[in-house]
């Protein structure tokens, strides 16, 4: 999956290479880029939840900065709406994060397969995969 990515991360640069403005390319378009490619290949390679979510916001970050660098009045106001959407993801995030550590006593991924097959709490189990079901969701809108 990491090769994959990078390969449309590798695509999307060359196109940018040719179609940006260099306006645009004065106001640190490609470090910010990077940053994004970071968030999406350190998201698809860490090994727990914390770093997860660590990973997605530093992706989330830099897809705000990404996403303001024209400066026209649509991309402000869409901006504003793409923040307060993250943030509420980022907060529910965190909160199934803290539950699912309360209830198994870990965050890393091949500790949690067998430890969630260990603890008979099916109901708080439940609640914490749609909050994470609402988390994902809300962050591909």
């Amino acid at each position: 999956m990491v090769i994959m990515a990078s390969i449309v991360a590798v695509a999307c640069l060359f196109f940018a290479f040719l179609t940006l403005s260099p306006d645009r390319e004065r106001y640190y378009f490609y470090p910010f880029y990077f940053f994004l490619m970071t968030g999406v290949n350190g998201s698809f390679l860490t090994g727990d939840m914390f770093n997860l979510f660590v990973f997605f916001e530093v992706m989330l970050l830099s897809s705000f900065v990404l996403i303001v660098m024209g400066r026209t009045k649509y991309q402000l106001r869409e901006s504003f709406k793409y923040v307060v959407i993250s943030i509420f993801g980022s907060m529910f995030f965190v909160i199934a994060i803290a539950l699912l550590y309360s209830v198994t006593g870990t965050l890393n991924f091949a500790d949690l397969a067998v430890r969630i097959a260990e603890v008979e709490q099916t109901g708080v189990l439940t609640v914490i995969a749609i909050l994470f079901l609402i988390v994902f969701g809300i962050r591909v809108l």
